[in-house]
């Protein structure tokens, strides 16, 4: 997000409780990996496949609400936490 959106800041804590919400909404599934000469493992995250095509539709809302007004991206925002 950083070097795409530079003007839009996410602090870890709303990230976190994001992925939180979207684990526990099993659209997400977390394991650890190993990146080699990177100290500790790093915790990844895929979408599970029956959420693929969600995925994809959220994926485009946000593409198009980036090039609308900033009002569309705050619907785009509250559409997206409205998953369950």
């Amino acid at each position: 997000l950083e070097s795409e959106y530079p003007s839009y800041q996410l602090s870890d804590t709303v990230l976190y409780a994001a992925l939180k919400f979207l684990e526990e909404s099993k659209a997400i599934a977390a394991y650890w990996k190993k990146v080699e000469g990177r100290g500790r493992p790093r915790r990844m995250y895929q979408v599970n496949p029956e959420w693929h095509q969600e995925a994809q539709k959220l994926a485009a809302l946000w593409t198009n609400s980036t090039a609308q007004q900033p009002g569309q991206r705050q619907r785009v925002l509250a559409a997206l936490f409205k998953l369950n």
